[in-house]
């Protein structure tokens, strides 16, 4: 009787093989790090930024406002830290719970984006396209990441709300 659970549990830590979702989340990563690291390079040596166009399309405006640190360590940092993970779980460990872990992860990071989207709007009345740019890549990984999560959607949102909520 009990060999059917033990089953879907091991089904579950089974490593998956490398499917197009994969791929894509694997590719998707990788231009979250080149943003990330350019970013990154804007900040750390105060250079000009080739997306910055006029005043309000600005990621000169936006790197190097009060707003692009959070307790002293750049976003962009923050950046490379969560694509550099999502690529190396998707490289070496996937597996249905690898991609749940993605799937939280990527809501949890998503929330204080949005915040900082707001920011851009409302406080600094400036835009960084290559911020936005990553998180349409973050919003890319979640939705790839909950198609392999074999979840439903009503279970994936009941689960997410104490996330969001953090």
């Amino acid at each position: 009787k009990g060999y059917p659970k033990m089953a879907a549990k091991k089904s579950r830590r089974k490593r998956l093989p490398f499917t197009p979702s994969a791929k894509l989340i694997f590719l998707l990563s990788l231009g979250g790090i080149a943003i990330s690291l350019y970013l990154a390079y804007i900040k750390l040596f105060n250079t000009k930024s080739f997306c910055t166009l006029n005043e309000t399309i600005s990621c000169d405006a936006v790197n190097a406002s009060i707003y692009a640190d959070i307790f002293g360590i750049p976003m962009s940092f923050l950046g490379v830290g969560y694509f550099g993970l999502v690529l190396l779980l998707v490289l070496f460990k996937r597996s249905v719970n690898i991609y749940r872990l993605i799937f939280f992860l990527t809501i949890f990071v998503l929330m204080p984006a949005f915040y900082l989207t707001g920011i851009e709007i409302f406080a600094l009345q400036a835009y960084c396209i290559l911020c936005e740019a990553s998180k349409v890549l973050m919003i890319a990984i979640l939705i790839l990441s909950f198609v392999q999560t074999k979840y439903r959607f009503k279970d994936a949102v009941r689960m997410s709300v104490p996330v969001v909520i953090a």
